[in-house]
């Protein structure tokens, strides 16, 4: 696999944005204060708001690593396989984190869990942000997952690698 200055670019963006996401996710927390009790909202309170903090961040290394790597070393299938990896369960976390957020915003009639983001707004817009955020670190990392597969498993299987 060869590294051209797009596909590093495009690594390096990847990395920004998955890092980004998990810089605001892992700093997101908001305190309020009702009558005489102070309610904090911080993203360690919610399981799924954790996960996605963490993945992001390895999906983030992963990216910046694989710009250091030197090109046509074996190691590239590697890469291409932690690749679809981390496409996997970014895929997984940002669905959890985006049902968690559902629920922070409008509540769950069937749980009796009230909607919160209009008391902690910073909270909420917060993880919004980090939710789209690692969307866009999620797109591009599917695109790579394609590279990966045009490059490593010849489509129509007549030429060999």
């Amino acid at each position: 696999m060869t590294k051209s200055k797009i596909s590093m670019a495009a690594r390096g963006v990847a990395s920004i944005f998955t890092l980004t996401a998990a810089i605001l996710m892992g700093t997101n927390s908001q305190s309020i204060q009702v009558v005489d009790f102070i309610f904090t909202a911080k993203y360690t309170d919610w399981d799924s708001f954790r996960n996605f903090m963490i993945v992001n961040s390895i999906a983030s290394v992963l990216h910046f690593i694989a710009i250091l790597l030197p090109s046509g070393t074996p190691v590239w299938r590697l890469i291409a396989g932690l690749d679809m990896l981390s496409c996997v369960v970014l895929v997984g976390c940002w669905g959890s984190a985006l049902t968690c957020f559902e629920v922070l915003k409008n509540g769950s009639r069937h749980i009796g869990w009230a909607p919160i983001c209009g008391a902690v707004p910073h909270f909420c817009s917060r993880a919004l942000a980090a939710i789209v955020t690692s969307f866009i670190g999620l797109f591009i990392g599917f695109l790579f997952c394609c590279i990966d597969v045009h490059y490593l498993i010849n489509p129509l299987l007549l030429t060999p690698n």
